[in-house]
């Protein structure tokens, strides 16, 4: 009756109206129109040939327990999208982690639910590049709401040297066969604890002295303390200070 299906005299085999339709618009092209969307509804759909999609494309928009799989030339699992597990695979079928898995081979390991957001896995040595600019760094960034950037870690390919930021400051520089800690001179201190001693060897920073073996960078009356304290723990209970 002419409001169904109709040919028109360009060969375009309409549906309802002239917006929906298939027509071929050359020997080697077939077109397929519709005003809104077009649906294809099969147990497989097999696509030979490249495929071309202009405006964007939704895969699984109804949100079912469906996978998408692209198979490269070696690789049956090249890139997976797990739909029931909500897991994305480069490599392998995804089954670590609950975002990205990067896997070459199984490694037989487990995940922590702490670190879990990406997964880098391999059966023998495994590992990231961070590859920069020559004169460049390459960062990692640790931060939360309230700063972007509150840890860091950087190496500077300018000045071949590893940086340690913590609260934006930096603490420690490895570099040329040196480690600086405190480099841009701030007043932050290092301490190292022993079995018993909380100060087995404290650098103060701010008052620029160094003391061994104290419980407490406090044992030393203000205003007379030595630049070079240590205290004894042998049974003459000795003192040395310089």
């Amino acid at each position: 009756d002419g409001t169904g299906l109709t040919l028109n005299s360009t060969n375009k085999l309409c549906f309802n109206d002239a917006t929906q339709f298939i027509q071929g618009a050359s020997g080697t092209v077939l077109d397929i129109a519709a005003t809104d969307e077009i649906e294809l509804t099969a147990t497989l759909i097999e696509a030979v040939g490249r495929l071309e999609v202009t405006n964007g494309a939704i895969f699984n928009e109804a949100s079912a327990d469906v996978d998408f799989r692209v198979e490269s030339n070696d690789n049956t699992h090249m890139l997976f999208v797990d739909g029931g597990n909500n897991r994305v695979g480069v490599g392998t079928t995804p089954d670590l982690g609950v975002g990205l898995h990067v896997r070459s081979a199984d490694s037989g390991a487990s995940v922590e639910a702490d670190a879990d957001e990406l997964v880098v896995e391999g059966s023998g040595n495994t590992g990231m590049s961070f590859l920069a600019g020559s004169s460049s760094t390459a960062n990692i960034f640790f931060g939360d709401s309230d700063d972007a950037d509150t840890g860091r870690i950087f190496y500077n390919n300018s000045g071949d040297s590893m940086n340690f930021n913590c609260n934006a400051l930096n603490f420690m520089t490895a570099s040329h066969g040196e480690v600086c800690f405190n480099e841009d001179s701030a007043d932050r201190d290092f301490r190292i604890e022993g079995n018993s001693l909380a100060n087995l060897f404290y650098v103060d920073a701010g008052e620029d002295k160094i003391y061994m073996g104290v419980a407490s960078k406090g044992v030393v009356a203000a205003g007379h303390e030595p630049s070079f304290y240590m205290e004894g723990t042998n049974d003459a209970d000795s003192t040395i200070g310089l």
